[in-house]
């Protein structure tokens, strides 16, 4: 074993049972197969086009033939049973039954979607994860938001949307007893995935709970690798940037914004807001916005974006407001 570092042992070509050889790496090295997405005819995967539909029975439609798809795929994996081992076999029927699993918990999201509440909330999750992804190629390549293809799901996207409905709705349903693994290399679309599951979520409880209830904390995201903290809070500052638009167009969403928060500890972010006339403002948002705001030279800004999640201007210290409260 390696301590703080990784173990590399190396096989007998002639006998790869026999290892002659282990030594220390400082990086680690595995080939992961790139996975690319299938193509299955007659699902409608892009976001735009599913936000534009009017009811909820053409979307059912369109998305159908995704668990159809599945299950045909899932009977053809039995064709490899008589070359798997007695030990591989048992494996591969737990796998095919969890997967089987899924598959239900998919088509019953789908049958959700003919409640009213969960149709909008899901036309409406695609509606602003589709404007942050043209948002986000706008700032990357300089071009208008309007200007690329319309956004789509990949199919292990949309499905882990899909499956996850029913839990999310339903408080006494037997699958929030199951966490959802999404293993994808870099790249992947696992962010794009869980924010649109997260958009659903938070327009859901804006519509079945009207007023202060629907607003408060919904979603806690755990980041447990220090480096991807500020690259996620950017990817979800604009989605819920795109929420507050579709907000202000939309009474249904309610009066209280959408908003987000980060808290890594007091050395990246202040613990307390802290305002105006307060006794004890020290180490507060409210401090050290007001250093930033007398001397931007002399002060880091109080928040760990530099640029505007939406537009990508810099942030400077006149594009901060106080906080009073």
């Amino acid at each position: 074993m390696g301590h703080n570092i990784a173990a590399v042992a190396s096989p007998d070509p002639h006998d790869p049972l026999i290892c002659k050889t282990i030594h220390t790496a400082w990086i680690p090295t595995y080939e992961v197969p790139r996975v690319d997405a299938s193509r299955i005819e007659a699902v409608e995967l892009g976001m735009e086009a599913i936000a534009a539909l009017s009811d909820s029975a053409t979307l059912q439609t369109q998305l159908r033939p995704l668990v159809t798809a599945y299950q045909d795929w899932l009977i053809a994996q039995k064709d490899c049973f008589p070359t798997l081992s007695d030990t591989h076999k048992k494996t591969a029927q737990q796998l095919l039954q969890n997967a089987s699993i899924a598959s239900d918990r998919i088509n019953q999201g789908i049958d959700l979607l003919s409640d009213p509440h969960a149709f909008k909330a899901f036309t409406i999750a695609n509606k602003v994860i589709a404007k942050a992804r043209r948002q986000q190629l706008s700032q990357e390549t300089g071009k208008p938001p309007e200007s690329f293809q319309p956004p789509q799901w990949r199919p292990f996207q949309i499905a882990f949307i899909l499956l996850n409905l029913s839990g999310i709705t339903n408080p006494e349903e037997n699958d929030r007893a199951i966490v959802d693994l999404l293993f994808f290399p870099t790249g992947g679309g696992k962010t794009e995935a869980y924010l649109g599951l997260a958009a659903f979520t938070l327009v859901y409880r804006r519509l079945t709970h009207p007023g202060i209830q629907g607003a408060g904390v919904s979603i806690i995201m755990r980041y447990t690798l220090r480096l991807l903290t500020l690259d996620q809070l950017e990817r979800a500052s604009r989605l819920i940037c795109a929420l507050e638009l579709e907000r202000q167009q939309d009474n249904t969403l309610g009066e209280w914004p959408f908003e987000i928060g980060l808290w890594v500890g007091s050395g990246a972010t202040p613990n307390r807001m802290g305002g105006k006339g307060q006794k004890n403002n020290e180490g507060t948002a409210y401090e050290l916005l007001q250093k930033f705001k007398d001397d931007s030279k002399r002060y880091s800004s109080p928040i760990p974006l530099e640029r505007c999640p939406w537009c990508g201007t810099k942030f400077e210290s006149k594009s901060l407001n106080s906080a009073q409260t």
